[in-house]
């Protein structure tokens, strides 16, 4: 799975508020989890990452290893390669989870090949992954997803019926003249005052927004010299 904007928004507006423990489920090549560790760096995050796909994962092992902050991202593609499924089953407990999770719904067949696993799933397979995101939450935990937009109002029912509470939430505009295609959001265990945004991707083509630079400013190369 080659890096993209999904990845990129949710690994730099995840609102990491010190969390010492963070999970990211689906991590793919590890671009969010390599992204947190970063914006963690001060307050020494552990980050521990899972994929279903063994190819990503012994990737994601590679790109942790190459990575200044090998020693708080996981070092085997063992402890990567696995289900949130399984994984739920653990004692494990995290202050924030994040997921960039398969979206297009797939009511029919489908190849399987693995880029095609990675982008779909059914209604009942996104539900049970939430719920099994839910029980890896600690007491105070939050979880943090990027869907596309359309599916945004049945994710905060689904996560209400399951005893998340929305925080956050931000649409995110390919530009100033689109409609919203993704959503971001924030949930957690407890209740609290919702917080609702907007994002613009690019003001004009092939330019970022303010906005978009100054989240993401840290993380691409382009601003160095500025």
């Amino acid at each position: 799975m080659k890096i993209g904007t999904d990845g990129v928004l949710l690994g730099a507006w995840a609102p990491i508020r010190g969390a010492k423990q963070i999970l990211d489920v689906g991590t793919g090549c590890g671009i969010v989890a390599l992204m947190l560790a970063q914006r963690s760096a001060e307050f020494g995050s552990t980050i521990t990452a899972i994929d279903i796909d063994q190819d990503a994962a012994i990737q994601a092992v590679e790109n942790f290893a190459d990575s200044p902050w090998p020693d708080r991202l996981p070092a085997k593609s063992d402890q990567v390669h696995q289900s949130v499924a399984k994984f739920s089953a653990t004692d494990d407990r995290f202050e924030l989870i994040v997921c960039n999770p398969p979206f297009f719904a797939s009511p029919g067949c489908m190849s399987d090949s693995s880029r095609k696993i990675a982008r779909h799933a059914t209604e009942k397979d996104r539900q049970q992954m939430v719920q099994n995101m839910c029980r890896l939450l600690g007491a105070t935990g939050r979880l943090c997803l990027i869907l596309p937009f359309d599916q945004a109002d049945a994710t905060v029912q689904l996560c209400e019926m399951i005893g998340l509470h929305l925080w956050s939430r931000t649409d995110v505009r390919p530009n100033p003249d689109s409609d919203p295609k993704r959503t971001l959001f924030e949930f957690a265990t407890k209740k609290a005052n919702q917080d609702y945004t907007e994002l613009v991707v690019e003001s004009h083509r092939h330019q970022f927004s303010t906005d978009y630079a100054n989240l993401t400013r840290n993380f691409h190369l382009r601003y160095d010299k500025e």
